[in-house]
C-alpha cells in the first residue's frame, strides 16, 4: 500500500468554533447544503432503483478535539472511491485568523491498493 499526502489551507469568514460545530456535530445537515449536487446525484440514483451500496459511502470519525478545533475522518467504503484506493483520510484543523474567521488547514492522505498510482485526485 502506498500513501499520497496533500495539504491545503483556506481562509474562511466563519469563526472556528462555529465552523467546527457544523463540521463535527452537524455533518449530516451541513453536508447536503455544502455539496448539494453530489447529494442529488446519490438520491436520484437510489430512486431509479440502482443498488444503494454502489451510490453510498462510509465515513468513520477518527478524532474530535473540540478545544483545539481538530476533526479527522476516513472514507473507506462505497462507490465514491476509485478501484485504486483503499481509503482516504481527511484531517482538519481550524485556526482563528487575526481579522476574524479562521484558516482551515487540511491534510488528505490517499491510501492506494498495492502499488497503484493515482492519476486523478479530483474525487
Amino acid at each position: 500500500m502506498g500513501i499520497v499526502t496533500t495539504e491545503r489551507e483556506q481562509v474562511c469568514a466563519v469563526a472556528p468554533a462555529t465552523l467546527f460545530k457544523a463540521m463535527a456535530f452537524d455533518f449530516s445537515n451541513v453536508f447536503p447544503k455544502a455539496v448539494p449536487n453530489f447529494v442529488k446525484v446519490l438520491k436520484s440514483l437510489e430512486t431509479e432503483g440502482l443498488d444503494p451500496s454502489r451510490t453510498s459511502f462510509l465515513v468513520m470519525v477518527d478524532v474530535v478535539e473540540e478545544e483545539n478545533y481538530v476533526y479527522h475522518y476516513t472514507v473507506d467504503e462505497g462507490s465514491v472511491l476509485p478501484e485504486t484506493l483503499e481509503k482516504v483520510c481527511y484531517e482538519y484543523k481550524l485556526v482563528a485568523s487575526p481579522g476574524g474567521g479562521c484558516i482551515i488547514k487540511c491534510t488528505i492522505k490517499y491510501y492506494t491498493k498495492d502499488d497503484a498510482q493515482l492519476k486523478d485526485m479530483s474525487f
